[in-house]
């Protein structure tokens, strides 16, 4: 077994910190953000100017009480990279790592400290977080169409092409969750116009009026991916049509804890039609697309990276795997919370 190769890799990945004179001009790739990066209330909003986008958001504005009535967190246990450089010859080269160790266990308690954060945000953000009780009492949850925590299926984050990707979905408490929002695994209108009639139930007994249901989404990545590609001499002369030179393309894995397209999603109004039930007045904050909030915590502690004929695993400290997801989801919290909270007047 040979270890991956990972010498100078961390050198080609983008660092982003504050203080830097140029960090602030259209942040993207990897963001290296830390929990006392964003002690500082002016360069918390400067963050969160730059980093985060919304859609129709002042509807976070338009609350007074939020109910959170699930909430899991999808982890990648299956992760893909690919390095293309075309030319005369396309030249292309793919790497994909397996999780050899995904705990569920750890998962569940990563998604409870989530959870728990974020009801603290929002509590501090100035909105009264009510509890979603007992939902499994409710009528309307018999005929949900739910996801088991720990469940293993294919990533909401699919990119054309590639079917590389799985992803372990894990709750808080261990709790089935049920999908609403587009994009969300196991999504469909059949599914939707269903769980709407449980959180519309949930909306209409808090008070309707002033009442927002809450939801948030993230993907956790655990290696990240730094591709090369280029021309070098072939010193052979071996095509007159090159001149002597050849394309190549070249990728190197990293373990790294990354967030990916992460959301806070409000629901402010519930329509109720003939037995049916539909969301209304939806609005969102996301860290933009392009943007992956990375953990400094190196391969070093956070496991090994391992190639066995061509099969590359990596087994993590799970222990640290924990520590560090932790932080980055607090981390994203603070920062959708904080751009949600600049629509309440």
């Amino acid at each position: 077994m040979n270890k991956i190769t990972l010498a100078g890799a961390l050198a080609v990945v983008v660092i982003f910190s504050a203080g830097s004179g140029s960090a602030w001009a259209r942040p993207k790739g990897a963001q290296f953000l830390e929990t006392e990066n964003l002690q500082d209330e002016a360069t918390l909003n400067k963050f969160v100017s730059e980093m985060v986008d919304d859609g129709k958001a002042k509807n976070f504005g338009k609350i007074k009480k939020v109910i959170i009535p699930t909430y899991y967190l999808e982890f990648r246990t299956v992760s893909s990279g690919k390095a293309l450089t075309k030319g005369l010859k396309d030249v292309s080269v793919n790497a994909t790592v397996t999780y050899a160790n995904p705990d569920k266990a750890v998962m569940e308690e990563i998604a409870a400290a989530g959870l728990a954060d974020l009801k603290t945000k929002l509590a501090a953000a100035g909105y009264e977080v009510v509890d979603a009780g007992d939902i499994k009492a409710l009528e309307q949850y018999k005929n949900l169409s739910l996801m088991p925590s720990g469940t293993i299926g294919e990533s909401t984050a699919q990119p054309i092409g590639w079917s590389k990707f799985k992803a372990m979905f894990a709750t808080a408490g261990g709790e089935p969750t049920y999908t609403v929002i587009p994009g969300e695994t196991n999504w469909s209108m059949k599914s939707a116009y269903t769980s709407y009639a449980l959180d519309g139930a949930l909306w209409k007994a808090a008070g309707g009026e002033d009442v927002g249901i809450v939801r948030s989404r993230m993907l956790i990545d655990f290696v990240t991916f730094v591709a090369e590609s280029g021309k070098s001499k072939t010193g052979d002369y071996e095509s007159m049509a090159n001149d002597g030179w050849s394309n190549y393309a070249k990728i190197s894995a990293i373990p790294r804890i990354q967030i990916w397209l992460p959301s806070l999603c409000v629901t402010r109004t519930y329509v109720f039609f003939r037995g049916t039930t539909g969301g209304d007045n939806m609005g969102c904050v996301n860290v933009k697309p392009e943007i992956q909030l990375s953990s400094k915590m190196g391969p070093a502690d956070l496991g090994t990276l391992v190639d066995t004929n061509g099969a590359w695993n990596f087994t993590a400290n799970n222990a640290k795997y924990k520590e560090a997801v932790i932080e980055q989801v607090k981390i994203t919290n603070t920062l959708l919370v904080g751009k949600a909270k600049t629509f309440i007047k």
